[in-house]
């Protein structure tokens, strides 16, 4: 006569002989293959989901050392739960199975992808090392391990990756690429569309390398070409909104602000809070001088992302264009809050405190520019400027020197210091500046009068 825990285990063994017939029916092995998309039917999960129920209760019943372990059907049940986004699930599923078999690599694999679906990248990275420990060759672990470093934004250690698999496989179509995504992530452009374009030998109309050969070809200046691939990618699908919105920076980037507009408006129908697209839109009404309408499109990028610095910059800059001098002053302000190191607001900053007269507090904006970059064309003038302006004449001659140094024609400066030099009477020196301006350009009245000024001076 039976027992009863042979009873349950005759009931468990068929309630499991039920649940992988009915998970591998919906195409799952034990392999979790990410690249396809495995939807599993709502009837079939259901009974999935039952079965599974009656089987935990059947477990309980027994004793642990009675209950026996199928690593097929754990690793099948981890799958099922991966693909109904159900990931603690799956992890516990494989877990179950790394209890008895902690080498097992299916379920380092598996449970690695699971971990970097929850975010926990670092941690997914550590069971992928696991499975490279035991089988350096491992393809899959180096393919995820080189997603979830990607995710992390550690691209050169992605590189490494794909290029191991890209070893083992030199017509790896995922390997070939991620390996141009993770160039283009490094600013190598030109090496990053050279893979782009081995992927899109093998799969021509593949959405994602048009799309990224794009980014980087528009990288490299050539914004035409660019944007024939972003039509390319729209001929075959309208609606594809990286294509649409990186057309529209191909198209600002020419200065075609209207069609740019035209394809920001598009991107804004598919998701009306795209700080980025809200931005950019307000960039070309700015430049079409529309500052008005552009500093309202600044001000929703704004709601939905308050620390956006650009939009707060160029919101800053249609203000000056307004006359709104103290609120462009706090959009500066805030800019280099969020980022100290935001060079074109520090300089903005420092003109439009010089355009006030406020020149000892706009010469601290310019020794900022200068403390990292010496030999700043624009700070080492305007510095020179107020300097001049405060009466500081010795130290402006200086500085307006010091601009002359990185461009010797620089036209303002020759003039400045001309009238500097003038002012402290060293008319020669002061001539020769204006000589050298009116080289540059002869009917400039100022640097003719000032020469026939200090002509006069020294001919009396």
């Amino acid at each position: 006569m039976e027992s009863s825990y042979d009873v349950i285990q005759n009931q468990l063994h068929i309630i499991n002989s039920l649940i992988k017939r009915l998970i591998e029916s919906q195409g799952l092995g034990t392999e979790l293959n990410t690249n396809e998309s495995t939807v599993v039917s709502s009837e079939n999960k259901s009974k999935i989901t039952s079965m599974l129920k009656v089987r935990e209760k059947l477990q309980g019943r027994l004793p642990k050392q009675q209950s026996k372990q199928d690593k097929n059907l754990e690793l099948l049940i981890g799958n099922f739960y991966y693909f109904d986004n159900q990931y603690a699930k799956a992890i516990n599923s494989y877990d179950k199975l790394l209890k008895a078999d902690p080498n097992n690599l299916n379920s380092l694999i598996n449970k690695g992808i699971a971990t970097s679906k929850l975010g926990n990248h670092k941690e997914a990275i550590t069971l992928y090392d696991k499975v490279l420990e035991i089988d350096p060759n491992y393809f899959d672990a180096l393919h995820c391990k080189g997603d979830s470093l990607t995710l992390l934004s550690k691209h050169d250690e992605a590189l490494s990756c794909y290029d191991q698999t890209l070893e083992i496989d030199p017509n790896y179509f995922d390997g070939l690429y991620k390996k141009g995504l993770a160039l283009l992530n490094l600013h190598h452009h030109k090496e990053a569309i050279f893979h782009f374009d081995k992927a899109l030998s093998m799969e021509p109309n593949h959405i994602p390398s048009l799309i990224n050969k794009g980014i980087a070809t528009s990288k490299l200046g050539n914004h035409k070409e660019a944007i024939t691939l972003y039509d390319r990618v729209l001929e075959s699908d309208p609606h594809v909104f990286e294509a649409i919105f990186n057309k529209g920076l191909a198209l600002t980037a020419i200065k075609k602000y209207d069609d740019a507009l035209a394809c920001f408006d598009k991107s804004l129908e598919t998701d009306p809070h795209h700080t980025d697209v809200l931005f950019n839109k307000g960039f070309c009404l700015a430049n079409l001088g529309k500052h008005q309408i552009a500093i309202s499109y600044y001000d929703k990028s704004l709601e939905f992302n308050p620390r956006h610095s650009l939009a707060l910059y160029h919101k800053g800059f249609s203000l000056l264009k307004l006359g709104k001098n103290t609120e462009a002053l706090e959009c500066l302000d805030k800019v280099i809050q969020i980022d100290s190191g935001f060079e074109e607001a520090i300089l903005r900053k420092g003109q439009v405190l010089l355009s006030l007269r406020d020149f000892e507090q706009a010469i601290q904006y310019f020794d900022k520019i200068l403390e990292k970059n010496p030999a700043n064309l624009t700070s080492l003038y305007s510095k020179a400027v107020c300097l001049s302006s405060l009466g500081i004449h010795d130290l402006a001659i200086s500085f307006y020197d010091k601009t002359l140094e990185v461009l010797p024609n620089h036209f303002d400066a020759l003039c400045n210091k001309g009238r500097t030099l003038s002012l402290l009477g060293c008319d020669e020196e002061a001539l020769d500046c204006f000589n050298s301006a009116l080289r540059i350009d002869p009917a400039h009245y100022d640097s003719i009068l000032n020469k026939a000024f200090s002509l006069s001076r020294l001919n009396s």
